[in-house]
């Protein structure tokens, strides 16, 4: 291995400590052929980047770059004005504002201290601007912005994805996604926020409490550890969240929305909860909290001993499995149960809120189309009475059964309680 220093300019008294191996030279001492392994570039002779090639560089292309160094010029407050090459490079610049440029590509550019301006050129380039206020270029490929400082800044100036490339942003801090780029994924410790653009952004929290909103597009949102709040706004997002990451995970939803199976999300909401949009909300296996909003909300339970809350609006709300607790708020509600889901395996919930202006809805395979319960299928107290009633309630405790033979072999099924124990009649069940 050998180390060659060349001159650039010297009235800024800059050189390039060249290392490699195989170095011939011109009759000016200049190298014509070799290998170079790293370049050092010192201003005054302080070093102010540091280069290093793997594979080699060729001496044609090193020969290109020493050619444009000379032809850039540099001055005290840009220490390096351009670096070009044709083969995958590790830059990193010093102290102070750096200009750091790749070429066609990858690149792994690191700015250092101070505020630097880098440009990744073609290739996946990894743009690390270091503490500072930064200004971060990708050009083309897919490229990872690493982002310290809320006032850096990440431009990508192609919205084809085709040649543009899928590019990421690493952020320590809170982060909105600009214009062109793709992904954002929170780094660190601290309790920060991501916000992502009108493309389909992939968003990923870190191990604090997060917020994430997806924006306009099909969003995948992934919280991770604390506790997190998601934004959704269409059905095509996609809230994520593994098993045992948080404990108080939270949803937030301004249109109807599912949450997906598998993930552990602990409520789901409307958003605002003031507003009075339709809008329908569905739960998965877990236990959640299910809030709706003051329009006409429809809510589902899933699985889990969920919380549903319907507040004002005519709601429909159905706890599906588990031992559930169903609050109507102001309005004309429906609590719906499904035959098949009644039994002991299925839970028996609790209406805290029922009056005699709510129904309960209980669908039977025998009813084809929606119908008020009869005053013969109806019975007061704790037993059937003959063969036609299919509901029981008992006053004094509230709780409701169903009975799908009256006096018949069948054992009646407990499936409600209704927490205020109205005066209720046959008049508030529908079957369907």
């Amino acid at each position: 291995t050998a180390t060659h220093f060349v001159a650039i300019n010297t009235f800024d008294d800059l050189t390039i400590d060249v290392t490699g191996s195989g170095f011939t030279y011109d009759a000016m001492g200049d190298i014509l052929s070799g290998s170079a392994n790293s370049l050092v570039i010192y201003v005054a002779a302080v070093p102010v980047a540091n280069l290093t090639y793997s594979p080699a560089i060729s001496i044609v292309s090193l020969q290109d770059g020493l050619d444009q160094y000379r032809s850039s010029g540099f001055t005290n407050t840009t220490l390096l004005d351009a670096l070009f090459s044709a083969v995958p490079t590790t830059t990193t610049g010093n102290t102070g504002p750096d200009s750091l440029y790749g070429w066609d590509n990858t690149d792994y550019i690191n700015g250092g201290d101070g505020a630097d301006t880098l440009f990744g050129g073609g290739g996946n380039d990894t743009l690390n601007g270091g503490t500072g206020i930064d200004a971060m270029t990708g050009g083309d490929g897919n490229d990872i912005y690493v982002v310290d400082s809320a006032s850096d800044t990440t431009t990508e100036t192609n919205a084809n994805i085709n040649t543009g490339g899928i590019d990421l942003v690493m952020s320590s801090v809170t982060r909105t996604l600009g214009t062109n780029l793709e992904n954002l994924t929170l780094t660190g410790t601290l309790a920060i926020n991501g916000t992502g653009n009108a493309f389909n952004n992939v968003l990923t929290g870190n191990a604090a409490a997060n917020v994430l909103t997806g924006g306009a597009g099909a969003d995948t949102m992934t919280g991770g550890g604390g506790n997190d709040i998601i934004l959704v706004d269409n059905a095509w997002d996609q809230a994520l969240e593994a098993v045992g990451q948080g404990t108080n995970d939270y949803v937030y939803a301004t249109n109807s929305f599912a949450l997906a199976a598998g993930q552990e999300i602990e409520g789901l909401s409307a958003n605002p909860q003031a507003g009075t949009n339709p809008i329908n909300l569905t739960g998965n296996e877990f236990r959640q909290i299910i809030r709706g909003n003051n329009g006409t909300n429809t809510l589902l339970g899933g699985g889990g001993n969920d919380s549903l809350y319907g507040y004002a609006g005519n709601d429909t709300i159905e706890s599906q499995a588990g031992n559930d607790s169903l609050f109507g708020g102001t309005g004309v509600d429906r609590f719906q149960f499904r035959q098949s889901q009644l039994g002991a395996a299925s839970g028996i919930d609790r209406i805290y809120d029922f009056t005699a202006a709510d129904y309960i809805k209980i669908d039977t395979a025998s009813v084809l189309s929606e119908r008020a319960l009869l005053s013969t299928e109806f019975a007061a107290g704790t037993t059937a009475l003959d063969a036609s009633d299919r509901v029981i309630y008992d006053q004094v405790s509230g709780a409701v059964w169903f009975d799908a033979d009256g006096t018949g072999a069948q054992a009646k099924i407990l499936f409600a309680v209704l927490d205020t124990k109205p005066v209720i009649a046959a008049s508030e069940f529908l079957l369907f």
